[in-house]
């Protein structure tokens, strides 16, 4: 999706040619084209522009400059090789429009990523959610509009699109610990904590996460950290984080992540996998096996989900999905061999053995 992306606001300004980043001119300039940019396909007029990039410090003869701005845009847009109706702009009565093709400008991307994720996740799907919302999130590249931060309209725009990264994030974040990465999760929370010290949510997901990895001590030390940081804008914890502290010190089993599904009823078809040589595998990359290992069960829990199979069941490398098709389950199988045989994220093939039943399910 990422290689038809031409206008980038997720960072630093960018319009993206065929050779590469194409040159813009000065910040106000950068300013018309990312206002159009963010109502793009809606006519923007030429008040709310001059408002947005000039304020209350207008130019002579505001309506031309503001014209000679878009002349020169018009110029740098079509040096992306887009054709105009794909990434354009056009004269309306009263002002200007950007006009794209879906997908031409990377916030069209995120929320069509993050629709689709969000309906994933409502239908039980969290290894597709999680899938999506990821991309969504890493489409930013720094903190968006920091190039023109200093414009009249940049404040609000930038704070909206920080305040959507955080919570795609969030949202991402809860996915992963449906599927049980909270091992792998904890990093990235606190990573993301480090930019936003204050935010509750996150400080809430790092302590179940914590606790699901068996860290009891830390997830309530972290309690401790986030109640500090709250003290320093003379807040007090909010009630979620006082009882989920107080769960954590029970230890509630209501916390505990539960990896129970529901089996295809009638004749099922079982795909049963592991690693081939895990053990020496494991001696062979020491620290890197466990990330190889839970990017193993991603590609099982998505080739699963693709076919409509269910994993059943995981332990260490072994995995047990079931298919209510004996076809999806043979698909699946010979994937499997596919997708592993030359791993993007491994620098060595993965070699795994699979095996297929077909019978009745048993009721779980």
């Amino acid at each position: 999706m990422r290689e038809a992306v031409r206008l980038r606001l997720l960072g630093p300004l960018e319009v993206i040619g065929s050779r590469g980043p194409v040159a813009l001119g000065g910040p106000k300039e950068r300013g018309v084209l990312t206002m159009l940019a963010l109502s793009a396909n809606q006519p923007v007029s030429e008040s709310t522009l001059l408002d947005g990039v000039w304020g209350v410090e207008l130019p002579q003869n505001p309506a031309k400059i503001l014209q000679n701005n878009v002349l020169r845009l018009r110029k740098a847009l079509r040096m992306t090789g887009a054709a105009d109706h794909e990434l354009g702009i056009v004269t309306t009565p009263g002002g200007y429009q950007l006009v794209t093709a879906r997908g031409a400008v990377d916030v069209q991307v995120v929320d069509d990523l993050a629709r689709r994720g969000r309906a994933a996740g409502k239908r039980g799907d969290h290894a597709h959610a999680a899938s999506d919302l990821g991309e969504a999130v890493g489409h930013w590249r720094g903190a968006a509009l920091a190039d023109i931060a200093d414009l009249p309209f940049a404040l609000a725009a930038a704070h909206n699109l920080a305040e959507l990264r955080v919570t795609l994030f969030e949202e991402w974040a809860d996915e992963e610990l449906a599927l049980g990465h909270h091992v792998q999760l904890v990093p990235e929370l606190e990573r993301v904590i480090t930019d936003e010290p204050y935010r509750e949510s996150l400080r809430w997901r790092l302590m179940l996460a914590l606790y699901r990895c068996d860290r009891q001590a830390d997830a309530l030390r972290a309690f401790q950290t986030a109640r500090h940081a709250l003290d320093e804008l003379g807040l007090l914890p909010g009630a979620q984080l006082v009882e989920l502290e107080k769960q954590i010190a029970a230890r509630s089993s209501d916390l505990d992540w539960s990896d129970v599904v529901e089996l295809p009823s009638g004749e099922v078809t079982f795909v049963v996998c592991d690693i081939e040589g895990s053990t020496r595998l494991f001696q062979r990359l020491g620290d890197a096996y466990p990330p190889l290992l839970a990017r193993y069960h991603d590609v099982l829990r998505q080739l699963g989900a693709e076919r409509k199979g269910v994993v059943v069941k995981t332990d260490g490398d072994g995995a047990l999905i079931a298919f209510d098709e004996a076809g999806a389950g043979v698909e699946a199988a010979a994937a499997l061999g596919l997708e592993l045989a030359h791993p993007p994220w491994s620098e060595i093939p993965v070699r795994v053995r699979v095996g297929i039943a077909t019978g009745a399910a048993d009721p779980v």
